[in-house]
C-alpha cells in the first residue's frame, strides 16, 4: 500500500477539485448539524436531516443537496472515516477549538485548500488574501 493509499484510508482526499472551489468551510452549517444530530448519526442520517428535514434552513431542495455534497466533500460525515470520527468525538470538547478542528479535516480532504496552505501561512494576521493571489 502506498503512502497516498494510507492517507486515503484515514480520510484524506486527493485530486484537483474540492469543495473549496465554492470558497467556504461551512463551519456554521457543520456546527448546526452537529447540534441537531446525535454523535452516532450516519451519513444517511445527516443527508435526511439536511435534504428532507432542512435543519440547515436552506431555501431550496437544490441548495440542500448541494450543501450536503459540500459537507461530505469537506468532512465526509461518515464515522467509518477515521479523521471524521475524531472530529466528531472532539467537537464538543471545546467550542473555541471547533474552527481549528474543522480546518484540519478540511485541509486533509480538500486538495484546493491544502494547496493554498503555503500562501496562507505567508500572510500576516488580519492580512487580506485577494482572489487574484490564489488563482
Amino acid at each position: 500500500m502506498t503512502s497516498e493509499d494510507n492517507l486515503v484510508s484515514l480520510g484524506f482526499k486527493f485530486g484537483k477539485n474540492g469543495a473549496h472551489s465554492a470558497r467556504s468551510m461551512m463551519i456554521e452549517e457543520l456546527s448546526l448539524l452537529f447540534l441537531s444530530c446525535s454523535e452516532n448519526a450516519t451519513q444517511v442520517d445527516f443527508e435526511k436531516d439536511i435534504v428532507d428535514f432542512n435543519i440547515l434552513h436552506k431555501p431550496t431542495e437544490k441548495s440542500r443537496k448541494l450543501t450536503f455534497r459540500h459537507l461530505v466533500d469537506l468532512y465526509s460525515l461518515d464515522l467509518d472515516v477515521p479523521l471524521f470520527n475524531v472530529l466528531r468525538q472532539w467537537w464538543e470538547l471545546d467550542e473555541k477549538a471547533q474552527p481549528v478542528l474543522a480546518l484540519q479535516l478540511a485541509v486533509a480532504r480538500d486538495p484546493i485548500l491544502r494547496g493554498s496552505v503555503p500562501v496562507i501561512l505567508g500572510l500576516e494576521a488580519g492580512e487580506h488574501l485577494s482572489r487574484q493571489t490564489v488563482k
